[in-house]
């Protein structure tokens, strides 16, 4: 009965992974539950981040998780609402990795944001 409860976890886990899309991001404005966001590819042979000019917007999903990453990582109070996304000056932004749910309720929600490297006002 373990092994059966434990295989159902990890296909639950597993489709959980498999409806979302997790990629670089640089937040570069939130208003309310609308965040505003620069998508980013990496380059595996530099391992640098670039972000596209264009500017999307996506809504935030109701129990989004908002973080820092890294050893010292933890939860970022306030999530969307704290002043880290609420006072980013024109021009710079918050780089981190985003998730957003690709089905179910949440489809097209921000569901997730890790805080990483570059940080306020990165390149």
């Amino acid at each position: 009965m373990r092994r059966f409860a434990f295989a159902v976890v990890l296909v639950a886990i597993t489709f959980t992974f498999a409806f979302s899309d997790t990629f670089p991001a640089r937040i570069v404005k939130v208003e309310g539950d609308t965040v505003s966001y620069q998508k980013g590819t990496k380059d595996e042979t530099t391992k640098k981040t670039t972000y596209s000019d264009t500017v999307l917007t996506a809504k935030v999903a109701k129990d989004a998780k908002v973080s820092t990453g890294g050893k010292k990582g933890g939860p970022i109070g306030k999530g969307f609402a704290n002043e880290l996304f609420t006072t980013i000056e024109k021009g710079k932004g918050v780089n981190g990795k985003m998730t957003i749910a690709e089905e179910g309720a949440d489809k097209g929600k921000i569901t997730e944001f890790v805080k990483g490297g570059g940080g306020k006002g990165g390149k």
